[in-house]
């Protein structure tokens, strides 16, 4: 894969790690991992998703703990990242991130919510729209554009078009998720 470029520089993304042999004896040993690193490329300081230094990092929580021959480890949170359960491999973190890079943290986030047992890489054959602050708004605005676009505004058509009625009848094909800041991310299920 390429370098990993992330757009959003000022959102930290860290999973927490937590060695599971001291976690099985009641006591909490692990360590908070930040996802990218920034590193020089070319003229510039850009950030970076490696794996190396994520396994680095795991390796050495791992050899500080207390407990004898501890190995294994798992995610107990994660921190503007997208939730993955407690055992995901580094290299299915790494496509979430390059995902995240490709689409953005919402559509990613509002894909896993919305499609849980769908592989990331299929988001890439998604269609999928952003910038709405509600479905009624895309379904508005699609209409204007493809149905009443023929029309002059006075029209007789424009004036008694049911919105509602046509938004309501469009939701059948399409998945809806609510980001946190109460905008939508509107998937074609089509």
């Amino acid at each position: 894969m390429e370098m990993l470029k992330e757009k959003n520089t000022d959102i930290e993304r860290s999973i927490y790690v937590a060695c599971l042999s001291s976690y099985n004896n009641g006591i909490l040993h692990g360590k908070w991992i930040k996802l990218l690193t920034k590193k020089p490329y070319q003229d510039e300081e850009v950030w970076e998703f490696d794996k190396n230094y994520i396994q680095d990092e795991i390796d050495s929580m791992l050899k500080s703990s207390k407990m004898p021959n501890a190995e294994e480890w798992a995610i107990h949170d994660y921190d503007n990242f997208i939730d993955l359960g407690e055992y995901p491999s580094i290299d299915e973190i790494e496509n979430y991130m390059y995902a995240i890079e490709k689409h953005g943290y919402d559509v990613v986030k509002g894909f896993k919510e919305m499609y849980p047992s769908d592989d990331i890489s299929s988001l890439d054959d998604k269609t999928y729209h952003t910038h709405y602050n509600s479905f009624k708004e895309y379904a508005e605005q699609l209409a204007i554009d493809t149905v009443l676009c023929e029309y002059d505004s006075d029209s007789t058509i424009c004036r008694y078009f049911d919105y509602d009625l046509f938004t309501k009848d469009l939701q059948y094909d399409y998945s809806v998720y609510e980001t946190d800041d109460n905008n939508v991310v509107i998937f074609e299920d089509n």
